[in-house]
């Protein structure tokens, strides 16, 4: 975290804007404390990778470079990648039978099925 505000407080530094009030901003998100730190299949839903990579394009504009959110932005493609390698090694008993998959959406308690890791890991299994 400390080196993610540090980043973002450059960027900030770059756009003018007052870091101190954006971390206030980033502080009221929830996602941003202890209880999302989980090893997983990645993030997904609409807003945090459209977020990201507006961050990393506007840092370009100031030719600042974003190595920690464009490593998370990889690290997360490649943790569906390494779900999809691990499933396919594990299970090869399950080639060409049919399989369910519970929790499709990106989140608990949602519907929103836009960018869920899950929906993603399936199309590659197929």
């Amino acid at each position: 975290k400390i080196s993610y505000i540090n980043e973002i407080g450059r960027l900030a530094e770059k756009v003018g804007a007052d870091i101190q009030q954006v971390a206030r901003g980033i502080g009221l998100d929830a996602r941003i404390g202890t209880r999302f730190l989980q090893a997983g299949i990645g993030w997904g839903g609409s807003c945090f990778g459209k977020d990201t990579s507006a961050l990393v394009s506007t840092a370009t504009e100031y030719n600042l470079a974003m190595p920690i959110v464009t490593a998370a932005r990889e690290i997360n493609r490649q943790q569906r990648e390494r779900v999809v390698e691990r499933l396919l090694s594990e299970l090869k008993i399950l080639k060409g039978r049919t399989v369910g998959l519970l929790g499709l959406a990106f989140k608990p308690h949602t519907d929103d099925l836009r960018e869920a890791p899950a929906i993603d890991i399936a199309k590659r299994l197929l």
